[in-house]
């Protein structure tokens, strides 16, 4: 066996990573499954193969790939060629060295943490796991919500709900990354979905535990544009890493004004309303209501309210 320190260098930036190269042959492409990721539009999914030969010396081969493979300028063919550890390659916009290293030598850099998140939890009792989270903060969120008990039946509806919509959400992503990536994945993007919705119903149940509290309507829609504004420029980063070949600055970039287009569109009509509907949607109440058991704040007795609202209105 022989460990090896590939440095990775493109648009993306510079990366290292560590492997360990036995009888088996390893990949390098843009597929999911390559045991080196590169995020080159230019790079087939398997573009190339990595083998150890005898005396620890290391082969390249380019698996006959469409833009093809250059090693110190000189172009590579399906033959294996015999690589000298610190050589340039090359493929696609994307430059390559290997250098030689010891067990204990760890990377310096690890790849984009999207696709590092996706390894981690790719895993089918992780999916799983993830699945019944969704399902049951989501339906945990509209029992609460719920005016009214729920039946077992209507629960059920809504937990069918959830898996439909994670499972339209991957199948389109994974489309749309099919036409433009030119390959796709499945798992991270149902992963991708599992996280968003998980995190979307925790942060729901604390702003609706804070508009509650705090009754203030103008505080609250400022809190829920921050946070979710935030959320969501996150969770577009990720589809992009997943379905488009963005570079890292700018995949933020686009998120974040694909974000704020979205809401100041959504706010449009408010700049339309006449003065009267401007002073009617000011004078509205935080319509907030949860159980007592979430009211932080001191409850207010109902003489107190009444002697209040004596004294703003000045009754004799």
């Amino acid at each position: 066996m022989k460990s090896l320190i590939v440095e990775i260098s493109n648009r993306e930036g510079v990366r290292i990573e560590r492997i360990a190269l036995d009888g088996n042959s390893l990949s390098i492409g843009r597929a999911w499954d390559s045991d080196l990721i590169v995020q080159d539009k230019f790079v087939d999914p398997d573009h190339l193969g990595i083998s150890l030969g005898d005396d620890d010396q290391v082969f390249i081969t380019d698996l006959e790939t469409k833009n093809g493979s250059r090693l110190d300028g000189k172009k590579l063919n399906a033959a294996a060629k015999a690589y000298r550890l610190g050589d340039v390659l090359i493929i696609g916009d994307t430059h390559i060295k290997m250098f030689d290293a010891q067990a204990s030598v760890g990377p310096a850099a690890i790849r984009s943490n999207w696709f590092l998140l996706a390894e981690r939890l790719s895993s089918f009792k992780a999916i799983l796991i993830l699945t019944g989270l969704a399902i049951l903060l989501q339906v945990t969120q509209i029992y609460s919500r719920s005016g009214e008990p729920l039946k077992f039946e209507d629960l059920m509806v809504s937990a069918v709900g959830v898996l439909m919509l994670l499972f339209l959400w991957s199948l389109l992503l994974g489309l749309i990354a099919k036409l433009i990536r030119g390959e796709t994945n499945i798992k991270p993007l149902w992963v991708l979905g599992c996280l968003a919705v998980v995190i979307a119903s925790i942060v729901s149940l604390i702003l609706l535990v804070i508009r509650f509290n705090f009754q203030d309507i103008s505080l609250g829609e400022s809190v829920s544009v921050v946070v979710f504004g935030v959320f969501f420029t996150c969770l577009l980063a990720g589809v992009f890493s997943y379905v488009t070949h963005i570079q890292s600055r700018s995949k933020w970039l686009c998120s974040f004004i694909l974000v704020v287009s979205l809401y100041g569109v959504s706010k449009s009509d408010e700049y339309l309303k006449e003065p009267h509907q401007t002073w009617t949607s000011s004078t509205k109440t935080e319509q907030a209501t949860l159980p007592p058991a979430f009211l932080l704040r001191e409850g207010v007795s109902i003489d107190d309210y009444l002697s209040d609202t004596e004294a703003l209105f000045d009754f004799q």
